[in-house]
């Protein structure tokens, strides 16, 4: 199979890498969207076969295509946090807490440019939102703060260890409609190797 169609843009100063499905420049053609965070590492080529996947269940018939957008983060510990929190990784420092910034700007800014930029299906039951870990966490915050906005999610190992998500997502109304997350427990494979023990501990202990 050939090389996945790769474009690397900046927006507001936050890098993108934009994966386009096979046959998009031969079409006119409007496709669905999904956000990822951490740059996209859930399905960078060098790491893992998942693009490569897509891509042949896309060409079977069995998946639509789709463009993928992976948005770089400043700092994962201070935008995927949806709470101001002691950092349980590194000892006397704060987690930040900005995540209602970070998800504003997703749904907002971000959004709306890649869908005036390329030919998206911008409705809500074409654009989802995907991480891991933290990036699970900011995931499933932002499509709950928004769910006019993205209406898949996927949440791999996603942190709601977090103090205080679950209480927040307890008290949020819940229509039919409203999406519902894909979480994958287990061990975080993606962590960063200080997050993983802390990670998988906390599953443990909390039963997630």
């Amino acid at each position: 199979m050939s090389q996945p169609s790769v474009l690397h843009d900046t927006f507001n100063e936050r890098q993108l890498l934009i994966y386009l499905p096979d046959g998009y420049a031969d079409s006119d053609q409007r496709y669905p969207v999904v956000y990822l965070q951490d740059s996209g590492d859930l399905i960078e080529p060098n790491d893992s076969d998942t693009l490569l996947k897509v891509r042949e269940l896309t060409a079977k018939g069995e998946l639509p295509g789709m463009i993928f957008v992976g948005v770089a983060s400043f700092d994962r510990n201070d935008e995927y946090t949806p709470f101001v929190s002691p950092n349980v990784f590194e000892p006397g420092k704060m987690f930040g807490g900005n995540a209602s910034v970070y998800a504003r700007f997703l749904a907002n800014e971000l959004k709306p440019y890649i869908d005036s930029k390329l030919r998206t299906l911008p409705d809500r039951e074409h654009t989802g939102i995907m991480g891991f870990s933290f990036g699970g966490l900011i995931s499933v915050y932002t499509a709950f703060a928004y769910p006019d906005f993205f209406g898949r999610i996927g949440s791999f190992s996603g942190s709601f260890w977090f103090p205080g998500i679950i209480e927040w997502l307890e008290q949020l109304p819940h229509p039919p409609d409203r999406p519902a997350p894909l979480h994958e427990p287990g061990t975080c494979r993606r962590c960063r190797p200080h997050e993983r023990t802390t990670v998988d501990g906390a599953q443990q202990q909390k039963g997630v």
